[in-house]
């Protein structure tokens, strides 16, 4: 067992992950620092020159002492309506002009983005000094979200005595968003996917965010934008831990999803915003002041399922976790970047049963022996079976619109039957009796 910032990781592949990902954003910063001395030197000829960076209206702090979990007052781009935000201005401001800058200030306003009626007009109660070359978190107060649906948008702008020289920089804007059900972190859309592993290749994997819940919640399902470099037919399924921290991390199920079969419509190339839809079979309630990992996994494995990656996380709060498999223990690795991973409070159904539902027949159903399938969107290519873990246990190739298969061989239970039909797959829920 090796601690590395009051985290145990528990094998020596989860270390190197950890020291992997550190050493990469190591390197990153060798390789800007040309440019960085570029653009210093440039700022060279500019005497009054302030820079914003790293504005934020959450006041995320893993080792605060006052939070318990390490999670609570993260940043959210969508928020459901029963927890309106309550915002935290902050931002870095650095001068890299070659004077002193006096009465620095730091001016937020918030505004309906769809109305754009001004919620707040915010200022820094204290100015500050900044001499050149030095870095200073200016704050700009508080200011409790009401709750109303809409799309609302946070800028921020530095002020000083001085005349600035180069405006541009000294100013940056956030959105965020109040829904009736969606909890979010992700923003901006696909900007990379989750990358194949070599030895994990096959292994069952699972990817998400850490949500805090500041209250008692009931969830019906979580959605997820997966890129278009999935392999389909790919099941996928949905899952929630209680995740804790301290002398190690500590993960407790709270609740996973049947798997379904990921549709080609939600499917996302870079920019992309699709969400698969995937349902719990009873409602969810987790419990207020706790933190909870929110992850889909695949059974098929990582270099199948690859998940849509946004905007960098915060400390510890994104995850890949490989589930125990065959000999393997479980292992966990912490990600640089956001999961396109939420909540949702009102999935009635997912995407692929409402599709599968009007093209895809099978009977009879529940069955025994034999199983007959027909579509009346087309010929069926592929036919392949899956168990409720989201393993292949059958496949073959078909050129008709209707089939039989001899199920004698299958153990009673549930199964998936999903057909490729017209370069799209889709399925439906059979009963082994």
């Amino acid at each position: 067992m090796v601690q590395i910032r009051d985290v145990v990781f528990s094998s020596e592949s989860a270390i190197l992950s950890y020291i992997r990902r550190t050493t990469t954003n190591v390197m990153k910063a060798i390789l800007l620092l040309p440019v960085f001395c570029v653009l210093s030197l440039s700022s060279l000829s500019q005497v009054n020159d302030l820079a914003l960076d790293s504005s934020t209206y959450g006041d995320f702090d893993f080792y605060a002492m006052e939070h318990p979990t390490g999670f609570e007052e993260m940043e959210y781009s969508i928020y459901p309506i029963d927890i309106p935000p309550f915002l935290k201005f902050s931002a870095i401001c650095h001068n890299v002009g070659t004077a002193t800058q006096t009465d620095v200030l730091l001016k937020v306003r918030v505004r309906n983005s769809e109305t754009n009626a001004v919620l707040l007009n915010g200022i820094s109660e204290e100015a500050f000094n900044i001499q050149a070359g030095a870095d200073l978190e200016l704050r700009a107060g508080t200011f409790q979200m009401p709750a109303e649906l809409g799309q609302y948008e946070v800028t921020y702008d530095v002020q000083q005595d001085q005349i600035d020289e180069n405006p541009d920089n000294t100013k940056d804007t956030l959105s965020f968003e109040i829904t009736e059900d969606v909890y979010a972190r992700d923003r901006n859309g696909l900007f990379s996917e989750s990358l194949i592993w070599s030895g994990y290749e096959s292994r069952p994997v699972e990817i998400g965010n850490v949500f805090y819940i500041s209250q008692n919640m009931t969830f019906q399902g979580v959605e997820c934008g997966l890129s278009n470099n999935t392999l389909l037919p790919c099941a996928v399924y949905a899952k929630i831990y209680q995740i804790e921290f301290g002398k190690g991390i500590t993960l407790s199920e709270v609740a996973v999803s049947q798997p379904l079969i990921v549709t080609q419509s939600t499917l996302n190339a870079f920019g992309g915003e699709s969400f698969q839809s995937i349902p719990f079979t009873t409602e969810v309630e987790l419990t207020g002041g706790k933190a909870y990992l929110v992850v889909v996994g695949s059974n098929d494995g990582i270099g199948v399922m690859r998940m849509g990656m946004s905007q960098f996380a915060e400390d510890f709060s994104a995850w890949t976790i490989f589930p125990e498999f065959q000999n393997s223990t479980q292992e966990a690795f912490e990600n640089d970047r956001v999961a396109m991973v939420r909540l949702d409070m009102d999935i009635v159904s997912s995407v692929s049963e409402k599709i599968a539902s009007t093209t895809l027949s099978l009977y009879p159903s529940p069955g025994t022996d034999r199983v007959n399938l027909s579509t009346t969107k087309g010929n069926i290519d592929e036919l392949r079976i899956l168990s409720t873990e989201g393993r292949t246990i059958f496949s073959k190739k078909i050129n008709s619109n209707s089939t039989s298969v001899d199920t004698r061989e299958l153990a009673a239970g549930v199964y998936i039957f999903a057909v490729l039909t017209d370069g799209q797959w889709t399925s439906q829920k059979w009963v082994k009796e």
